[in-house]
């Protein structure tokens, strides 16, 4: 799985595993990495129900997940791979 972060010409590709956990703070939101890297996204303009959804997006789903940091209308986005189940012969 994996984890792609843009803002404008900025894109920040990893595997779903490094990224730790996804905080909204008081300007913006942060993003913490395994070995302790940070990005740290400033601004101060984005609501915080999109803050919200970026945070409930890193949680709550699994998959690959892009975000999108100049849309606060829909900042992430998730791709599942769903295996169907397998029909059984009868």
């Amino acid at each position: 799985m994996k984890v792609r972060i843009s803002k404008g010409d900025v894109v920040v590709n990893l595997d779903r595993s490094d990224l730790v956990t996804v905080d909204p703070t008081h300007d913006g939101i942060v993003f913490n990495f395994k070995n302790g890297t940070h990005f740290y996204n400033a601004d101060q303009q984005m609501p915080t129900h999109t803050k919200h959804m970026i945070k409930a997006g890193a949680d709550a789903f699994e998959g690959d997940l892009t975000f999108n940091l100049l849309d606060y209308r829909q900042p992430v986005s998730v791709s599942v791979v769903s295996n169907p189940p397998k029909e059984k012969p009868v």
